[in-house]
Parts: structure tokens; sequence; C-alpha cells
């Protein structure tokens, strides 16, 4: 029997069907939604509003059970990373993980991955793959909060923009994969070719489409929670 490498991080294949799992989920959601959207319509064209009413409560319902699972996800993979970064140090100072991704400069990454110990290297990898799980837990997330804020709207236009900003987590997913997998390859081989241009377009391609979607999303949830407060009488 072939025995692991202790140098090695988790293997990837390991952490890959999460990402797979949880598309293959949205998107049967997504499907799931649409069908009965349009089945609904047509049933309820020129009738009673109140069927209506009871469809949008039960899908808000299914989002809501979903974007509870993605949490407990990102909760778990962000505790985890959180445990290991006071190990993740290089010349008596922390190595920072925003700073791997947004603000260090290509000769400070491969200086900090080249001068890393193996100890600090082992517990970089397990950090860069336990950020699958983040990832799995993160974009689907933000994803269902879009999905709850369209359906608290009834502006044809917002609906519509909050939809696009839903698919387009799986764009952001697949940005967070490809900065990882940068990453790792340089954390195992430090060098770095003219990759790193297109690699600072993905991080900030990844940002953007995240915080934006999870900024709009929330400000929509909040303000309409805010309207529905039952105001007091003052006697």
């Amino acid at each position: 029997m072939v025995k692991q490498s202790e140098n090695q991080p988790v293997p990837l294949q390991y952490l890959l069907p999460w990402f797979k799992g949880s598309v293959v989920c949205i998107f049967d959601t997504l499907n799931e939604s649409n069908k009965k959207l349009r089945l609904n319509k047509r049933f309820l064209t020129g009738g009673p509003q109140k069927p209506k009413r009871l469809f949008m409560n039960k899908n808000i319902s299914r989002w809501n059970k979903l974007f509870l699972f993605c949490l407990g996800l990102f909760i778990a993979g962000a505790f985890s990373m959180k445990w290991m970064e006071p190990d993740l140090v290089y010349n008596n100072e922390n190595i920072s993980i925003f700073g791997l991704e947004l603000f260090y400069p290509r000769e400070k990454i491969i200086q900090i991955f080249s001068g890393i110990n193996e100890k600090v290297k082992i517990i970089l990898g397990y950090h860069l793959s336990f950020d699958f799980i983040f990832m799995a837990g993160c974009y689907p997330g933000i994803a269902c909060l879009c999905m709850m804020a369209m359906a608290k709207t009834k502006q044809p236009g917002l609906t519509k923009f909050l939809f696009v900003l839903a698919c387009m987590q799986l764009f952001a997913w697949t940005f967070d994969i490809i900065e990882n997998f940068y990453l790792l390859k340089w954390l195992k081989q430090p060098v770095i070719n003219n990759e790193f241009g297109f690699y600072h377009v993905v991080v900030y391609a990844k940002w953007i489409i995240a915080l934006s979607a999870a900024f709009m999303a929330l400000s929509i949830l909040l303000i309409n929670m805010l309207k529905k407060k039952p105001t007091k009488i003052v006697n």
C-alpha cells in the first residue's frame, strides 16, 4: 500500500465533491422553483391571489433551509481556517491570507513560500484545502440571500437584477477555486510567472461579485424587515 506523504495537504479530490454537490443542489432548487412558478402562473391567471401567496411562502421556506445549510458550512470552514491562522508565521510575523490574495507583491509571495518551514507549509496547505468547504457555504449562501430578497420585492427590474446576482455567484465560486489552485501550485513550487496579473483579476472579480450581491440582498431584506416592524401607538 502506498502511503501518502506527511508533507502533503488534504487531497483536493476529497473536497471537490462539496463543490459539485452544492452546485447540483442550487441548480435543482432553481429548476424546481421555475417549474412551480410557471405552473402557478398558468393556474392563477384570472384567479384569486391567496394560492399565489402560499406558493411564495413555500418558495422562501426552501431558500431559507438551503441558506441555513450553507451557513453551517460557512461557519465550519471559517472556524477551521481561523483556528490554523496563529500557526502561519514567517520571520516571526503572521502570514496574512488577505495579503496573499490582494496586497502582497509577487516577490514577497515567492519569499514567503520559499522561506517557510515544512510545518508551516503543511498548515497553510490545510488552510487552503479547508477554504473549499468555506466556499461551498459562502457563495451558495449569498445566492440564497439574493433569491430570498427577490421574493420580497415587487419591482420587475430589481427582481431580474437579483436573479442575475444569484447566478453570478457560480462565477465568483469558480474564481475562488482558481485562486486557491494558484496558491497551492505556488506553495508546492514557488515560481510565479506572468499568471500573477490574471490571478489578481480573478481575486478582484470574486470579491466584487460576492460583496455587491451580499450587500444588495441584505439591504433589501433589512428594509423589508423594518417596514413590517409594528409601530407603537401612544395614547
